[in-house]
């Protein structure tokens, strides 16, 4: 079960737990473009799955490019954060385009299917 708790400040107040459950936590600073937040593949949010992540300018397009790597199949997703300055133009994932499933406010979510690799782009346009 996932919960996105948004942007908060000094608290963060979780949801009551039996005795027995455990809560992973992602914190990340809030930053001006959009960036990926986490990865649902792996436990570690990412740290293993997820072999290359960077932007690439092209004129009045910025992509963002995720590369994946993990033995077997499994499926998950990948959760992105979209400031109010950018919007989605498209989302690639394995070469074919996919809608993006909104999580939140200004957060997205690609989910398929990762058979030992995958690579995922998205390109943004500036408001």
């Amino acid at each position: 079960r996932r919960h996105y708790l948004g942007i908060v400040r000094d608290e963060i107040r979780l949801w009551p737990q039996q005795p027995h459950e455990t809560a992973l936590l992602l914190l990340k600073p809030v930053v001006a473009r959009p960036q990926l937040l986490t990865s649902t593949f792996h436990l570690t949010q990412g740290a293993v799955e997820i072999s290359m992540a960077d932007w690439v300018r092209a004129g009045k397009e910025e992509r963002l490019i995720v590369e994946l790597e993990k033995a077997g199949v499994r499926f998950g997703e990948l959760l992105f954060s979209v400031p109010d300055s950018y919007h989605v133009g498209e989302t690639r994932v394995k070469g074919r385009r996919q809608r993006p499933r909104r999580v939140a406010s200004g957060i997205i979510a690609l989910g398929f299917t990762l058979r030992d690799r995958a690579r995922v782009e998205l390109i943004f346009h500036r408001d």
